[in-house]
């Protein structure tokens, strides 16, 4: 992904914000998301120009900081900016005819059982196929990879951040078993790295090859394994969250129904020259 392309991303979604607070003065777009999003582009950013994308051309630590820094970071990020929300929101009757037939064709590839095998699988055939040394000798094919990672990313994180246009919730005790489950695939890959004798990429090749492959490894099982708990404790937080408001609402009980609408008085009807007990 070039500069260019994150710039077009970041311009278009800031005028799609821009357009969304025209429409809707007195309800503007949450401001947190849209630093989410503008945050997941600079992670994009970060890892994919400059000299983080040139190290991972010759070791394979700093290729693997590249692709979590992509499907850990910047993939939940820019779902947390719900693009598809906003621009669904702000498109004119021509863009949203294009437009909802995407979405609602995304929103059947988000289902979390398909979503979860996707995201498992582009990791473990990218590394144990043709096609990780593949990308490392050709430039379109390292597009190619990058965009799969990326592709699988978003569609893996969707039913944990529940965006549009996931159709399929999930309860929180599910997204955190969903996330608990690739934490522990991502580890087995992790550990098959660490663990192995000898250097799986020729492109990698030369002194301190398999030190820098057991490093990629190390990398992937404890900075993985940190992001994909601290996803898992977001999630938990979010649900406390919601039981705490849950009781905290007043509930509707008898006593409730009894203050708005006040009992009627009844009338005194002891016979005359009796004494009322009403006090």
């Amino acid at each position: 992904m070039t500069a260019d392309a994150l710039a077009v991303m970041a311009v278009l979604y800031g005028l799609g914000v821009r357009r969304y607070d025209a429409i809707h003065p007195e309800r503007p777009f949450s401001r947190l998301r849209a630093v989410a999003f503008l945050a997941g582009i600079a992670a994009l950013g970060s890892v994919l120009l400059g000299p983080v994308d040139r190290l991972a051309g010759t070791r394979f630590v700093w290729h693997m900081v590249q692709h979590l820094a992509m499907t850990m970071v910047a993939a939940p990020l820019l779902l947390l900016g719900r693009p598809t929300s906003l621009a669904r929101r702000v498109a004119g009757p021509g863009a949203r005819r294009v437009i909802l037939p995407v979405l609602r064709g995304v929103g059947r590839l988000g289902h979390p059982a398909f979503a979860w095998w996707a995201f498992a699988a582009v990791l473990w055939a990218s590394h144990f196929t043709i096609l990780y040394q593949a990308a490392l000798e050709s430039a379109p094919l390292h597009s190619l990879e990058h965009a799969l990672y990326l592709g699988a990313s978003l569609l893996f994180w969707l039913p944990v951040v529940d965006a549009e246009p996931t159709r399929h919730r999930m309860g929180p005790a599910a997204r955190i078993l969903y996330v608990f489950l690739a934490g522990a695939a991502s580890a087995l890959l992790a550990s098959t790295l660490v663990q192995s004798g000898r250097v799986l990429y020729p492109a990698y090749a030369g002194p301190g090859a398999l030190v820098d492959q057991q490093a990629a490894g190390a990398v992937m099982w404890i900075a993985g394994g940190l992001l994909f708990l601290m996803a898992a404790l977001l999630v938990a937080w979010g649900w406390a969250r919601s039981e705490r408001r849950s009781i905290a609402e007043p509930s509707a009980e008898p006593g409730t129904q009894s203050r708005a609408r006040p009992a009627r008085v009844t009338r005194n009807t002891a016979p005359a020259g009796s004494r009322s007990h009403t006090p």
